[in-house]
C-alpha cells in the first residue's frame, strides 16, 4: 500500500486484526492512549484495536511510505 508523503487521518479502529510492515518512507502512529511509535522500513506492528478508539496514522518524512500489509484470517 502507498501511502503519500504528508497524508495523515483523524482515528480510526482496525477493520481486522493485521501486520504493518514498512517497506518505504516513515509511518507514525498514535495509539488511543497517546502513545506515539515512529516506524521505518523493516519495522512491522501488529494492528488489533478493531474496537474502542483506534489509531491515528500519518506519513512523514521525504517520501511516500509503502507498507507491506497481512491482513489476519478470524476463525
Amino acid at each position: 500500500m502507498r501511502v503519500p508523503t504528508g497524508w495523515s487521518d483523524d482515528g480510526h479502529t482496525a477493520p481486522r486484526k493485521h501486520w504493518v510492515m514498512v517497506l518505504r518512507g516513515e509511518i507514525e502512529f498514535e495509539t488511543s492512549d497517546g502513545e506515539i511509535r515512529k516506524l521505518t522500513p523493516g519495522m512491522v506492528v501488529l494492528a488489533e484495536d478493531t474496537i474502542g478508539r483506534g489509531h491515528k496514522a500519518r506519513s512523514i518524512g521525504d517520501e511516500d511510505a509503502l507498507l507491506g500489509v497481512v491482513q489476519i484470517a478470524t476463525s
